[in-house]
C-alpha cells in the first residue's frame, strides 16, 4: 500500500485512479543503489595526493635546513675568510653546450644516459644560462645524491679539513706522465723552474711564483708563493707558501682546470695539497688535442671555496666551451731568463656557466655567475701551458679577474749584478715591484 501523492488517499494494490482526488497512479520506479566506486577512487586520490604533498615537504624542510647551513657558513666567509686574490672570481658559467670534437661522455648526449640531467638542465636555467633560484634547486637535489652530469666525474664536492693532513687519492688510470717530455718543451718543467704570474684585480695586482719541485710518471708538484687577501683591493694580505700536486690522470685527460685556491683565513692560510680531477698551469693534454684537431673543447673552470661552518672546501665550478678565436698562432710575450721572446699560442674564447655553486648564491644572494672568458695557451703539446686566462668581459667589474705568465726562470749560473755592471756597465733584472705612488718595495719582492 501507498497513498496518493496529490492528496493523501491510500492507494491499494492494482488500483490505477485514486478514490479520493481521481489522480491518475503511474507504475512507480524502484530506487537504484548509488554506486560507491566513484567515492571510493576520491579518497584514494585525496590520500595519494596528501601523501605527496607531505614527502615534498620534507623534502623542501630538509633542504631548507641544509641551505640555512650553507648560507651560515657564507656569511662566515664573508666576514672573515681569507681567499687568495682571484677569490674574487665569484661568477661565470657556460652558456655553449656545443662540442665539437669531442667524445661521447663530454657531449650533451649524456642526457639521454641520465634522465635526472633534463631536469638538472631546467633548474639551472637551460641552454640559456644559470639563475640563482636553479642553482640553489640543484644543489639541494645534489645533497640526497642526485650526480650532476655537468661536473666531471672525478671532482668532489666536498674536500674535508682533514684532506690537509690526509690528501685525498689521485683518480684511477694507467697514464703516466714523461718527465722527458715536459722537460723539452718550449717551456721546461723541471725542478727549479719558475713561472711567474701577474694577477690582475678589479682594484689591486700582485704578483706569484709556482717553482716546480718534483715530476715523476705519477704527478709533479710545485711549490706557490704569492699574495692572498680578503678582497678584490688585497686590503688585508698574507703570503702563503702552499705546495700542490697535480695527478697524472689530471694532467693527461682531465677535464677541469683551476687558477688559484681559497684558504682558510688570512691568518690561518693553508688549503689542500691535493684536488682530484683538477689541473693546474698546464692544459690537460685530451683539451689541448681537441683544439688543435677541431678548435674548440668542452672547459670546466673552478675553485674551491672554505666554508667556516662546515670546516670544509666546497666546489664552485663553470663549464664552457673553449673555441678558438683566430687559425692560427699568435705571438705571446714572454721574459725568458731575462730575455724577451714571442711564443705561439692559441687564442681562445668561452661563454661560462655555473654548475657548481656551493651554495653560496640564492635568490636575493649573490653569488658566482655566468660570464665571458678569455685565454692564451702555448701551443706546444709537450708543454701547454695556460699563459693567461681572464674570467669576465671587463676587469673593472667587482668578480672579474685576469692571471697571466710574465717571465720563466730556469736555474742557470749567470752572472751577479755587480758582475754584470763590471762587464757591460749595466745590469738588467726583472720582479721588483713598489707599492703605488710609492718607493717602498712590496714583501712579495724582498729578496
Amino acid at each position: 500500500m501507498s497513498d496518493c501523492g496529490n492528496c493523501g488517499t491510500q492507494i491499494h494494490e492494482g488500483q490505477n485512479f485514486c478514490a479520493g482526488c481521481g489522480a491518475g497512479i503511474g507504475p512507480r520506479a524502484t530506487p537504484v543503489p548509488q554506486s560507491s566506486g566513484k567515492k571510493i577512487l576520491i579518497a584514494i586520490l585525496v590520500m595519494f595526493l596528501a601523501g605527496a604533498i607531505a614527502a615534498v615537504a620534507g623534502v623542501v624542510y630538509v633542504g631548507y635546513r641544509v641551505k640555512q647551513k650553507a648560507s651560515a657558513a657564507l656569511d662566515n666567509l664573508e666576514s672573515k675568510s681569507g681567499t687568495r686574490k682571484h677569490t674574487s672570481e665569484a661568477g661565470s658559467g657556460d652558456a655553449n653546450k656545443s662540442n665539437t670534437g669531442n667524445d661521447g661522455r663530454d657531449s650533451s648526449a649524456g642526457d639521454s644516459e641520465n634522465p635526472l640531467a633534463g631536469v638538472l638542465n631546467k633548474l639551472q636555467g637551460g641552454e640559456g644560462g644559470s639563475s640563482p633560484t636553479g642553482n640553489m634547486a640543484k644543489d639541494i637535489l645534489q645533497d640526497f645524491g642526485v650526480k650532476n652530469p655537468e661536473t666531471p666525474p672525478d671532482l668532489v664536492r666536498n674536500i674535508p679539513y682533514s684532506a690537509l693532513t690526509n690528501p685525498l687519492p689521485c683518480p684511477t688510470t694507467t697514464d703516466q706522465i714523461d718527465p722527458e717530455r715536459l722537460a723539452s718543451g718550449r717551456i721546461l718543467f723541471r725542478p727549479g723552474t719558475i713561472l711567474t704570474d701577474s694577477w690582475s684585480l678589479p682594484n689591486a695586482d700582485a704578483e706569484s711564483d709556482n717553482i716546480i719541485q718534483a715530476v715523476s710518471p705519477a704527478s709533479f708538484v710545485f711549490e706557490w708563493k704569492g699574495v692572498a687577501g680578503t678582497d678584490n683591493a688585497l686590503s688585508t694580505t698574507s703570503h702563503p707558501d702552499l705546495n700542490q700536486t697535480v695527478c697524472a690522470k689530471d694532467l693527461t685527460e682531465g677535464k677541469a682546470y683551476a687558477t688559484g685556491w681559497s684558504l682558510k683565513s688570512i691568518k690561518e692560510p693553508i688549503a689542500p695539497g691535493l684536488y682530484p680531477g683538477v689541473s693546474f698551469l698546464l692544459v690537460p693534454g685530451t683539451r689541448f688535442n681537441e683544439l688543435k684537431s677541431g678548435g674548440s673543447t668542452k672547459w670546466v673552470h673552478l675553485l674551491y671555496y672554505y666554508m667556516d661552518a662546515l670546516n670544509e672546501w666546497e666546489l664552485v665550478a663553470w663549464s664552457g666551451t673553449l673555441t678558438r678565436v683566430e687559425p692560427d698562432d699568435v705571438p705571446f710575450p714572454l721574459i725568458i731568463n731575462d730575455e724577451r721572446v714571442n711564443v705561439p699560442s692559441i687564442h681562445v674564447r668561452a661563454n661560462m656557466k655555473v654548475i657548481e655553486n656551493a651554495g653560496i648564491s640564492g635568490p636575493g644572494r649573490p653569488g658566482p655567475r655566468d660570464q665571458a672568458a678569455e685565454a692564451y695557451i702555448l701551443d706546444d703539446p709537450n708543454t701547454p701551458v695556460m699563459l693567461s686566462w681572464m674570467l669576465g668581459a671587463d676587469i673593472k667589474v667587482y668578480d672579474s679577474f685576469k692571471i697571466q705568465l710574465v717571465r720563466v726562470t730556469y736555474p742557470r749560473d749567470k752572472p751577479t749584478i755587480e758582475q754584470q755592471l763590471e762587464k757591460n756597465r749595466k745590469a738588467i733584472t726583472w720582479g721588483i715591484n713598489f707599492d703605488f705612488n710609492s718607493d717602498t718595495i712590496r714583501p712579495v719582492s724582498e729578496p
